[in-house]
């Protein structure tokens, strides 16, 4: 079992900087109570090792921040890297798949389109993963629709 992404100090100081892409979606509490999470994706920056933005340097690290509020890690920027920009956007959009799901598991939110796939196709996985971030398809990137919960 990994730990928990959000409570992990890992990820150096550094600046959402420039949104290059953004997601929202509603997941819901017990109670019902709708909870909006955004998903915010910056622009990914060169570093040093300790995660200092290098502009104009040379160097093989790079880091993608990004930021997701309604988890109640809202004021977290998580940096991860890589060795060139898209290795380290690949990670981020991996990792914010993590947060998400643990964020989504602590706090026990129910993803509304996970229950009408469910109830579509109940001998059926909720997502069958194709190789790619499976977060980003298995959360409806319309905000406001509650499918009925």
């Amino acid at each position: 079992m990994h730990p928990d992404p959000s409570s992990t100090s890992e990820s150096p100081l550094i600046a959402l900087g420039d949104v290059i892409a953004e997601r929202r979606f509603t997941l819901f509490e017990s109670s019902g109570a709708a909870r909006l999470i955004w998903v915010r994706l910056g622009r990914p920056v060169m570093t040093n090792q300790r995660g200092v933005p290098q502009e104009g340097q040379d160097t093989n690290t790079f880091r993608c921040p990004f930021q997701i509020s309604g988890l109640d890690c809202d004021d977290r920027v998580f940096a991860p890297f890589g060795e060139d920009p898209f290795v380290a956007l690949q990670y981020a959009i991996h990792l914010a798949g993590d947060v998400i799901e643990s964020g989504a598991k602590r706090l026990n939110l129910q993803n509304p389109l996970a229950r009408v796939r469910e109830r579509a196709k109940p001998d059926r996985p909720h997502f069958e993963d194709a190789g790619r971030a499976s977060w980003i398809w298995e959360f409806d990137s319309l905000p406001n629709l509650t499918y009925g919960i």
